[in-house]
């Protein structure tokens, strides 16, 4: 019998989080048994493939020799405007979109395709809204990944804010918040914003504008290999996620699979792995999406310094909340658990467990 075909057209990586969602694509795709091929988006540097890839590749070359149609399946990550890089009988796209509207040039780009994944709920309703019937297709966590569960460190209360510093992401909110909840205060806390290099020069200006310069926040935007980002939620109490749009938010779900207290705006894609564990902020305010077409929304500076001014006061309930959150989401947001809900879990379904894969 012949096995049906699937390959993945993605970025390759951990450098960031793109090229990091096409490696745990691929790797879960294998650990479920379907031998997938890869074709690496142009420009992937090829030091950063591991054997997982090196065997897609493999694979995709095989593919590159079938005819008519090489692929049976052809999942494109990333890169969905762009011609594939090989042909199929079914091309699928995997959407990541920031705001409530389409654009009608990617509208008319979707169209073309056989069928249409969104990584939350919220893209896929976003796309639906323009009569393309869409998937949900999200993001995940990999257990192995991460250490056994240990409380924060002793020291003063932490906030952490992990990512971009920019308007989507709901930076300034967050800076004018914790003001408002502290600024007048002797509390023993700490915001720790942690970015690229490029983004500190944003911060620093936003901290004087919206925090007075409070020294209580620190910035740090070294550059720091992903599998070290670790550190930085473990020493953190609480990980605020006040963006105005998210496709996904994988930063959140991260923070729940580390055991962190997860502060979050309740709108868009977070909203589909949050939970009566994590503290959800209203977003009612809809304000005009960034780089995007349509809307976002905003939560009030008042309800998130409340939310603030509340986990300071009981440190210990933000750790609860966190372990209950963590034990959920290794249980139901796995990269495998994600593929499967989205009916890719016919191959042979082979575990992570079972397969003594190395994959660096």
């Amino acid at each position: 019998m012949t096995v049906p075909s699937l390959a993945l057209q993605s970025p390759i990586g951990t450098h960031d989080s793109i090229s990091y969602v096409g490696h745990s694509l691929l790797r879960a795709l294998a650990d479920l048994g379907h031998d997938p091929g890869l074709f690496p988006a142009l420009g992937t540097p090829y030091s950063a493939l591991q054997p997982v890839h090196l065997r897609a590749l493999a694979r995709g070359r095989q593919q590159r020799l079938r005819s008519p149609h090489r692929v049976d399946r052809l999942l494109v990550w990333n890169g969905y405007t762009q011609a594939p890089r090989i042909p199929a009988r079914s091309r699928e796209a995997i959407v990541y979109w920031d705001s409530d509207t389409l654009s009608d040039q990617a509208a008319r780009v979707l169209r073309g395709y056989d069928r249409v994944w969104g990584v939350s709920s919220f893209v896929a309703d976003t796309i639906g809204r323009f009569g393309i019937a869409a998937g949900v297709l999200s993001h995940g966590v990999w257990p192995d990944e991460l250490p056994p569960w240990s409380p924060p460190s002793g020291g003063p209360v932490t906030f952490l804010h992990l990512g971009q510093v920019c308007y989507r992401k709901g930076t300034d909110l967050l800076l004018r918040a914790f003001q408002a909840a502290f600024g007048y205060m002797q509390a023993d806390v700490k915001l720790v914003i942690k970015c690229w290099p490029s983004h500190a020069e944003l911060a620093y200006r936003w901290i004087a504008e919206f925090a007075l310069g409070d020294r209580r926040i620190e910035v740090d935007s070294q550059a720091v290999p992903r599998h070290q980002l670790g550190a930085y939620f473990q020493h953190a109490h609480a990980v605020v996620l006040p963006s105005r749009c998210e496709a996904f938010g994988l930063v959140g779900l991260e923070a729940l699979a580390y055991g962190r207290c997860l502060i979050a705006a309740d709108f868009s894609g977070p909203r589909d792995y949050l939970a009566d564990d994590c503290i959800r902020v209203p977003a009612h305010t809809v304000v005009p999406a960034e780089l995007y077409p349509g809307s976002a929304a905003e939560c009030a500076v008042a309800d998130l310094a409340d939310v603030l001014r509340e986990v300071a006061a009981d440190p210990d309930g933000a750790v609860r909340l966190g372990r209950a959150a963590r034990e959920r989401v290794l249980r139901d947001w796995t990269w495998l658990a994600g593929l499967r809900r989205a009916g890719f879990g016919g191959g042979t379904d082979l575990k992570a467990a079972q397969r003594q894969v190395n994959y660096g």
